[in-house]
């Protein structure tokens, strides 16, 4: 009976909208990494800083170069950031619209259908406006500043010629070539330098030099800092700066991010950088804000087929009961009227004798 009655169940509202912001409070939580001494001010100083004691005469491939990387990182955890508060103000001002109290199966179901639309366009917004990034930088073949993806010739000494080589030859393997000009995959592995005449010294797992520097972040992945790997070690006590020990390495427990520790950076960023969302639902809220006084509904009660016997039985009971109490009344009625008769007949002839 509870059931029929929730189904039928009508309670008109007084007030017929309610802003999402007011019934729910969605609070994005992002990867570590935007959180993390990666993508500090300091770390990056102190990048810049080895850069110009070690980067002198180093082959693009050395670590000392990947400054930039940690700057588009940055920039894209901001970036991240900025869309999604802006995008929860315009959400948050955004109205549930309904004429009778809802349910609170149905409240739950349109919020979060609601909610689950939001995501997708916050998330289209932003890797809308990446893509457009890199589709110019790639369809213009502007220059990176450490001549990734062009070869700088100057002859004479202060004239400058830019040729379009557009060929990133892999350190590790001469026979390995890639066109900038027609392939945006183009990769080589950082790795570990004195001079452009050392040796390779160590090869940085999961960190790529591509033909852009913004390629470069989204083909690299972070497994290189988290402290199950002994690499953001050995890069630290490679440089030999006491400084560079204060960083801390990400947390590679399985708790502290949904995303492998060799997930691209690509990837991440595909997801707005987030982990989870936490999105409480307020039906009290909702409940305030409908402001209904009265509630009606309807109740259709249909008789089952045990009720219907024991109905008739019980009619046929009391008929019987009856007929006894009747019967003998009627049938006595009946003998009276039919003896009056008889003698009021007899009578009459007896007079017209």
């Amino acid at each position: 009976m509870q059931n029929q009655i929730n189904s039928s169940l009508r309670c008109p509202c007084n007030q017929l909208t309610a802003s999402y912001g007011q019934l729910v409070r969605l609070q994005p939580f992002f990867h570590q990494v935007c959180s993390s001494d990666l993508i500090t001010l300091a770390w990056i100083n102190d990048l810049v800083y080895v850069s110009l004691i070690y980067t002198n005469g180093a082959p693009i491939y050395a670590f000392t170069r990947t400054r930039v990387l940690f700057q588009i990182l940055q920039d894209l955890c901001q970036w991240s950031n900025q869309t999604i508060v802006q995008s929860l103000e315009t959400f948050g001002q955004l109205e549930l619209v309904t004429g009778y109290l809802l349910t609170v199966d149905l409240f739950e179901n349109q919020m979060n259908s609601a909610i689950e639309q939001f995501k997708a366009k916050t998330t289209k917004d932003f890797l809308r406006l990446i893509l457009l990034m890199r589709n110019i930088t790639f369809i213009n073949q502007f220059c990176s500043f450490q001549s990734h993806n062009v070869l700088v010739i100057t002859t004479p000494a202060h004239a400058a010629t830019f040729t379009t080589v557009n060929t990133i030859n892999n350190a590790y393997n001469a026979s390995d070539t890639c066109s900038c000009a027609n392939d945006t995959t183009c990769k080589a592995q950082f790795g570990l330098y004195n001079d452009s005449y050392s040796p390779l010294t160590y090869l940085v797992p999961g960190l790529y030099k591509a033909c852009f520097p913004i390629e470069s972040l989204f083909q690299s992945t972070l497994e290189c800092f988290y402290d199950n790997q002994d690499c953001f070690t050995i890069i630290k006590n490679y440089f030999k700066l006491a400084d560079l020990h204060k960083y801390r390495s990400l947390n590679s427990s399985l708790d502290a991010s949904r995303f492998p520790i060799n997930s691209t950076v690509g990837s991440i960023a595909t997801e707005l950088f987030i982990e989870y969302w936490s999105q409480p639902l307020s039906y009290s809220a909702y409940f305030d804000l409908c402001q209904p006084e009265s509630c009606s509904y309807t109740l259709v009660q249909s008789d089952n087929l045990l009720k219907t016997v024991t109905t008739i039985i019980g009619l046929i009971g009391g008929l019987s009961i009856s007929l006894r109490i009747l019967v003998p009344i009627v049938v006595t009625a009946c003998i009276a009227l039919i003896r009056r008769r008889r003698r009021h007949r007899l009578l009459s002839i007896e007079l017209s004798k």
